[in-house]
């Protein structure tokens, strides 16, 4: 079922109708009564976006999409980690240290 309002401000009921397709961009009621086929849907790759009032929208992906996105994450920060000490080390900011050797 999509329910159709007409503003997000006021939500009051134009109209629905029953969906035999569920689209990337549902609203909150679409996914209520159809959250098992969702949840398929979503296992199975896609992405499903949630529309609220006052545009505090949400995203439903997998767990396996949202590790990617996760490690994506922590690589970019990893490489932007690096290009900072290149950076550094091209101006010439470097410490040196001196190693001390380990009693035996």
């Amino acid at each position: 079922m999509l329910l159709n309002y007409d503003n997000e401000e006021n939500p009051q009921l134009l109209s629905y109708h029953y969906l035999g397709h569920i689209g990337a961009k549902s609203r909150t009621l679409v996914i209520k009564y159809n959250f098992k086929s969702i949840c398929d849907r979503v296992f199975g790759g896609e992405t499903i976006i949630v529309s609220r009032p006052k545009n505090e929208n949400i995203v439903l992906l997998s767990e396996k999409k949202y590790e990617e996105l996760e490690r994506a994450q922590r690589n970019a920060d990893y490489l932007a980690k690096l290009d900072r000490g290149f950076e550094q080390m091209k101006a010439g900011k470097l410490q040196y240290h001196e190693l001390l050797e380990a009693d035996e």
